[in-house]
Parts: C-alpha cells; sequence; structure tokens
C-alpha cells in the first residue's frame, strides 16, 4: 500500500499488507499500518459505523457509475455482430 500526507511533500510511505491490523476501540474500528520506508511510523486511523458506510457508498458508485458497468455491458455484448437483426 502507498500512503501520502500533505505535510510530507512529495514523500510517499509504502506499507506492507502483513503490516496492516484493525483492532475495535468502543464504536469505533481502528485501522493500525506501520509503513516500512522511507520512515518506520505506525499510522492509525478510526472509523465510526458512519464512515464505514459512507467508504461503502462511495465505493459501489463509483463502480456502478463506471468501471463495473462498462465491464458487464461489455461481457454481455461480446461475440454479437455489428449489423442489425433482421426481425425487430
Amino acid at each position: 500500500m502507498r500512503v501520502k500526507s500533505t505535510g510530507l511533500g512529495p514523500t510517499e510511505l509504502t506499507i506492507k499488507p502483513e503490516r496492516i491490523w484493525i483492532k475495535r476501540a468502543g464504536g469505533f474500528l481502528i485501522l493500525h499500518m506501520e509503513s516500512d520506508t522511507p520512515i518506520k511510523w505506525h499510522l492509525r486511523t478510526a472509523f465510526s459505523h458512519k464512515d464505514i458506510w459512507r467508504v461503502v457508498n462511495l465505493t459501489m458508485g463509483r463502480l456502478f457509475r463506471g468501471t463495473f458497468c462498462c465491464l458487464i455491458s461489455r461481457w454481455v455484448f461480446k461475440g454479437i455482430r455489428e449489423e442489425a437483426p433482421k426481425d425487430y
């Protein structure tokens, strides 16, 4: 995973997937990450249930608005001839 921060300027932190974990703290899920390069930092993000639903809605909205629909329509119409059908 690659993480950027406006406070770091152009510096980009890299995080290996095995260095990411989630813990529950009351009504929040805390996402912990430990960066490897260029510096070793422990990063944390707290998500409430409203935040999680917002992320899900944003993700689903992007998928259904663009990429997902395009891929499905390609699959549905794959192999279909370009000429008009005889009876319609």
